[in-house]
């Protein structure tokens, strides 16, 4: 009989950026030689030791979807892969753009003067 997984974490539908950790739980009565992780269709992990966690470095991906999956292989070697759940990465690795409006580039200035300045992203700009 091969042994029951499932993705605990994070939950399908998450928006995840950076280090994630990934928590799987499988179960056996024989027990639980290993678990996979499996991230759009690639391995990504190997764990051999329960609470079988896994820690996926965002960064290497694309903003997106991707698609993460565990394969547990009991002691007696039967294999069982989790249902699929899939996450959205946003790291957002564009900066934004700021720039000084005025005073004008060369300006000479002295006392108190009003700075202007926009900024933009994209995403939204925070302050």
């Amino acid at each position: 009989t091969p042994p029951s997984v499932s993705i605990k974490g994070p939950l399908a539908g998450a928006k995840v950026s950076g280090l994630v950790t990934v928590d799987v739980s499988a179960l056996d009565a024989g027990g639980v030689a290993s678990v996979q992780l499996i991230v759009n269709g690639k391995p990504y992990a190997t764990d051999t030791v329960g609470p079988f966690s896994f820690s996926w470095d965002t960064s290497t991906l694309a903003d997106g979807a991707a698609t993460l999956v565990a394969n547990a292989v009991d002691a007696a070697g039967n294999v069982a892969s989790s249902a699929s759940v899939s996450v959205t990465v946003a790291n957002d690795k564009t900066p934004p753009v700021a720039q000084i409006i005025s005073p004008a580039a060369g300006a000479t200035v002295s006392g108190t003067v009003n700075v202007s300045a926009s900024a933009t992203d994209n995403n939204k700009v925070a302050k």
